[in-house]
């Protein structure tokens, strides 16, 4: 079980989509890392990144539509909000051990910072069937 969680940060690694067993089926899977920021005062009373906070976050995307949209639009160095399930995995590695941060994405947001232009496509005109079914 995880805890609900909000993570704004820098993306990390560009997202990657792979194909898993989930159930017996097949499910697409989007997957990136962002750098959880966390900021403190410093002496003059100016909020900075606190370098020994800011955490390595591993995003795991199920929703294959966000995932496929995410993967379109967003590249490494992408400022996101990231609202989901957190959970930390742990191992042992060489017999020292590890952890990593995970989240199971609900939402994922663009952060507008270093954006030259945003630009919508147009709305989809609803097709005959659309209309029949109405």
């Amino acid at each position: 079980m995880g805890i609900e969680s909000t993570v704004i940060g820098n993306m990390l690694t560009n997202p990657e989509r792979r194909i898993v067993k989930v159930r017996g089926e097949d499910t697409t899977v989007t997957e990136f890392r962002v750098m959880a920021d966390v900021y403190k005062r410093d002496d003059n009373d100016q909020l900075v990144q606190d370098e020994q906070k800011s955490e390595p976050v591993q995003v795991s995307v199920w929703n294959e539509k966000l995932g496929e949209e995410i993967a379109r639009h967003f590249k490494a160095g992408c400022r996101l909000i990231i609202i989901g399930t957190q959970t930390i995995q742990t191992w042992q590695k060489d017999g020292q051990n590890h952890y990593q941060v995970q989240i199971n994405a609900a939402a994922v947001g663009l952060v507008p910072y270093r954006i030259d232009r945003i630009e919508f496509r147009q709305k989809r005109e609803a097709s005959t069937s659309d209309q029949q079914a109405a």
